[in-house]
C-alpha cells in the first residue's frame, strides 16, 4: 500500500512537473539523473562490497559467475527484472538472500515515465495544449484507462499486475 501511495502522489507530482517545464529533454534527463548515477553506486557497492565481504564462495569464483554479472547488468541498466542477489551471499539467511530487494520498483518507474513522455508527447501532437477546457477533459478520460485496466486486471488477469497497478 505504502508503495502504491508513493506511486500516486510522485506521479502527480512528475507529471505537473514535466507539464510544467515545457522541455521534454530536460525532464528525461533529470529522471535519468535522479536513477541512475545512485543505481550505479548502489550496484558496485553490493557486488564489490557487500559481495565480496560475505561470499562464501573463492573471490574469482564469485567475480566471474554468470548471476554476479547478470546482477552487474540488469541493475545498472534496469532494462528488466532487476537481481536482489549475488552468489554465495546471505544464502543462509532465513527470510532470503536478497541485498537490494528495496530497487523492485525503478523498472517501473522507467517504464511509467517514458509513457507519460510518450502519452503527452502524441496528446499535443493529435488533440493540443492540455491547458484549453476540452483537451483536459479528453486527457482526464486518458489518464482513466490505466485504472481501469488496473481493474479489468484484477478480475481477468491480462497484464504485469504490478506495472498496471503501479503505473495506474
Amino acid at each position: 500500500v505504502a508503495v502504491d501511495v508513493l506511486f500516486v502522489i510522485s506521479g502527480f507530482f512528475i507529471t505537473r512537473g514535466f507539464l510544467t517545464r515545457k522541455s521534454t529533454l530536460f525532464f528525461l534527463r533529470s529522471r535519468l539523473l535522479r536513477i541512475y548515477p545512485g543505481m550505479l553506486v548502489a550496484t558496485l557497492i553490493c557486488v564489490f562490497g557487500v559481495g565480496l565481504l560475505y561470499t562464501t564462495w573463492e573471490v574469482s569464483a564469485y567475480l566471474s559467475d554468470a548471476q554476479t554479472l547478470k546482477f552487474i547488468k540488469r541493475n545498472i541498466l534496469l532494462y528488466s527484472q532487476v537481481k536482489y542477489s549475488l552468489p554465495g551471499v546471505f544464502e543462509a539467511n532465513p527470510y532470503g538472500n536478497f541485498i537490494v530487494g528495496s530497487v523492485w520498483t525503478l523498472p517501473y518507474q522507467l517504464k511509467a515515465y517514458a509513457i507519460l513522455v510518450l502519452s503527452v508527447l502524441a496528446f499535443h501532437h493529435f488533440v493540443g495544449n492540455i491547458e484549453r477546457g476540452v483537451p483536459r477533459v479528453i486527457y482526464l478520460c486518458l489518464a482513466l484507462i490505466p485504472i481501469v485496466l488496473n481493474i479489468l486486471d484484477r478480475i481477468y488477469h491480462l497484464f504485469d499486475a504490478d506495472f498496471l497497478r503501479l503505473f495506474a
